[in-house]
Order: C-alpha cells, then sequence, then structure tokens
C-alpha cells in the first residue's frame, strides 16, 4: 500500500510538470503573492480574467471551437474547448483558451468551427490543495487551482454563416477544472 500511496503522490506531481501552464494554486507560497481577500473580490471589475477583461464583464469574441485532445493533455481529453483570438473587436496577443458553457436559459445550439459569441467569463477553485491528504487517503485529483469558463449568452454568425441549431446540454463538461486554465 505504501508503494502504491508514493505512486499516486509522483503521478500527482508529475501531472503538473506535464502541464507547466496551469498555475496550481498549491504551488506558490503566500509571501510570493499579494494577498487578496474573498470580500474584495466582490467588487465588480476587481479580478481580471485570462482574456484580458474583468469577470463577469458582457463581452463579444471570436474564436475557434477546438477538441481538447489537440493539446496532448490527458485532463482535456473529450472536453471542447474555445480558443479566443479577439475580445470586443481587438485582437489577443496570443490566442487563450478557455472552456464554455450556455448560460441556462439561453437558445443553446450545437457550435463548431469559427464562432463569434457574445458571453462573460467567470471563474472558481477547484481540485483539491496537496496537504488536504495529510488527513484522508490519496486519491488522484486536480490540483487545487483557479479555472476560469466562458458562459455563452448568444451565438452570432460569422462569415454570414450561422452556427447549426442543435440543442446541447448546459451543464458544466466533465472535469471542469480543464479549461480554465489555459492559454
Amino acid at each position: 500500500m505504501k508503494i502504491f500511496t508514493t505512486y499516486m503522490v509522483l503521478i500527482a506531481q508529475l501531472a503538473t510538470v506535464i502541464n507547466p501552464i496551469k498555475v496550481i494554486a498549491d504551488d506558490v507560497k503566500h509571501d510570493q503573492c499579494t494577498t487578496v481577500t474573498v470580500d474584495s473580490l466582490n467588487i465588480r471589475g476587481a479580478v481580471i480574467g485570462m482574456l484580458g477583461e474583468p469577470l463577469g464583464k458582457v463581452v463579444t469574441i471570436d474564436g475557434e471551437i477546438i477538441d481538447g485532445r489537440t493539446l496532448r493533455n490527458k485532463s482535456y481529453d473529450g472536453v471542447k474547448l474555445l480558443q479566443v483570438s479577439e475580445v470586443n473587436g481587438q485582437k489577443l496577443d496570443k490566442s487563450r483558451c478557455i472552456q464554455f458553457i450556455w448560460f441556462t436559459t439561453a437558445n443553446s445550439k450545437k457550435i463548431k468551427g469559427r464562432v463569434k459569441l457574445i458571453g462573460y467569463e467567470t471563474g472558481e477553485y477547484t481540485g483539491v490543495p496537496h496537504e488536504a491528504f495529510k488527513y484522508v487517503d490519496l486519491v488522484a485529483a486536480e490540483g487545487f487551482q483557479f479555472v476560469s469558463t466562458f458562459i455563452i449568452l448568444k451565438s452570432l454568425s460569422l462569415q454570414g454563416k450561422s452556427t447549426p441549431e442543435i440543442p446541447i446540454p448546459t451543464e458544466t463538461p466533465p472535469n471542469s477544472s480543464s479549461e480554465k486554465a489555459l492559454n
């Protein structure tokens, strides 16, 4: 059992090395960063998302729906991601990949290829802090991290073509921590 536990810890550590674009909250020492209180997060515009706009700000984005497998990261297998190249008509210096879901009451459609969408970025902490395993048995889990998601409010036509109107689920994709922090 001890060998198995050691093996699982090594696998968990290897996962963070294989995916260096994710910042795992456990990896940062508190004296190396600015302290932010939960109360300060409730100030509109206080947190700038990975798309360069405050979380919760409604924006229009241009991008492409991609298969997460193209990123060669096991946690993105079977997950569709939105590769954003433009926000509010401004090209990004580097495209950003982000998970997406439809807003609960939006007229959801199956989208693919090049897209133009109206929505907003939101986020959450997810995963398990490494220190938790001092108190419970080790399990395979994502590290404790902040993950972003783009909430789609409306799909616009792009280059004269509208996306087909095939309903899709509005719940968060499996392994919701996967989208979130890609660059």
